[in-house]
């Protein structure tokens, strides 16, 4: 039974709207209850639904948590699973972390859905495979159009031109990424400020995710064959073969660090992996890396990667500078958060960096 706050009225809201408010900004019950002065208890009921809040409370809610009063009155929000974030060693992602990075990524993906409405998205290229990682990566390269020994052009945009849906999600410390199908879309999460280098290679990662382990649980897979479907995506072997003289320095490997815009480490350890150099001077080249202070930042910076599709398609239903007024009122975020969210999408490119710098997107025929 429903119950209500004696002599007060009652807007009708969605206690998981709460629950999802209060999880965006990392905060327990009690901090919410704390910030709005009623008990922990009753954020909890309010948020299971068994508890009708007042309209003051609500705006109490809406006040502490930035959210405009229509942000509670939805319907919930469409739940997801983690994905691969759970495929990874997760023993030091908090249960905070892990709520406020579902949360961000859960706002962006309800973002994107409503935003595409009228408009119809490109087509779904990214495959689902059942072969081995370095068997898949060439596949993939292949079915996106990239030649076989080349580098790959801008990752990001060339997967969304190819129908994934990517989301930036606020700077966890301890991961990176994380990708799934849903509702048969190719989803993946990404962190916020990394550098360029490492940031592609986590867009390979989880691709090789998407690609490899489609439908499996965190106890089905070995999260190194994701690392080796991203080695042979972003560094074929036989280019890296051909590429690579010997003998191998750091010097010549930052050389070709621009062409292939992955990390010196990680052409390093390529280089290991394919038997290019020995344990020993991998070991030694790693610490000339560390010696230089290079393993957190290298001196030559690769630029990072913004997804476009989002913040196209807000531009394409609410103007070009952005309607932040009426996008706002129509997806029930507030301005301000909107302008932070679509801060980490790119605007309008000069110069196309693959086939178009600007995801296939129309509008439906009527």
């Amino acid at each position: 039974m429903i119950q209500k706050e004696q002599g007060l009225t009652e807007m009708i809201i969605s206690g998981e709207r709460v629950k999802q408010a209060r999880e965006l900004k990392g905060w327990t019950q009690a901090v919410l209850a704390r910030a709005v002065g009623v008990s922990q208890a009753a954020i909890a009921q309010i948020e299971s639904g068994a508890f009708m809040a007042s309209d003051e409370l609500v705006a109490e809610i809406a006040k502490s948590t930035g959210q405009p009063l229509q942000f509670f009155q939805q319907d919930p929000a469409p739940e997801f699973p983690v994905g691969s974030l759970l495929f990874r060693s997760h023993a030091s992602l908090t249960k905070k972390d892990l709520a406020v990075t579902y949360r961000h990524a859960q706002r962006a993906y309800e973002l994107w859905m409503r935003l595409r409405e009228g408009l119809t998205p490109p087509s779904i290229k990214i495959p689902r495979l059942s072969v081995n990682p370095s068997e898949a990566a060439a596949n993939v390269r292949k079915l996106l159009g990239i030649p076989a020994n080349d580098p790959v052009p801008h990752l990001l945009n060339l997967l969304e031109w190819h129908g994934l849906v990517a989301v930036i999600v606020p700077d966890i410390k301890t991961r990176d990424a994380f990708s799934l199908w849903f509702n048969g879309l190719p989803i993946m999460a990404l962190s916020s400020g990394r550098p360029g280098d490492r940031a592609r290679m986590n867009v390979a990662h989880e691709l090789g995710h998407l690609v490899l382990h489609a439908g499996k649980s965190r106890f089905e897979i070995d999260d190194s064959e994701a690392d080796d479907f991203a080695a042979e995506f972003l560094m074929p072997e036989t280019a890296m073969r051909r590429e690579i003289k010997m003998p191998v320095t750091i010097s010549s490997l930052a050389a070709i660090k621009p062409r292939w815009r992955v990390s010196i480490q990680a052409l390093v350890y390529r280089c290991k992996e394919l038997g290019i150099i020995t344990d020993r001077q991998y070991r030694y080249l790693f610490e000339q890396i560390s010696a230089m202070g290079w393993r957190r930042s290298e001196p030559v910076h690769i630029a990072v990667e913004q997804p476009r599709a989002l913040r196209q398609m807000a531009e394409m239903r609410f103007g070009d500078p952005l309607d932040y007024a009426t996008l706002s009122h129509e997806t029930a975020i507030d301005a301000d958060t909107l302008r932070e969210i679509l801060a980490d999408y790119a605007g309008k490119s000069p110069a196309p960096v693959v086939a178009s710098n600007i995801v296939s997107l129309s509008r439906k025929q009527r």
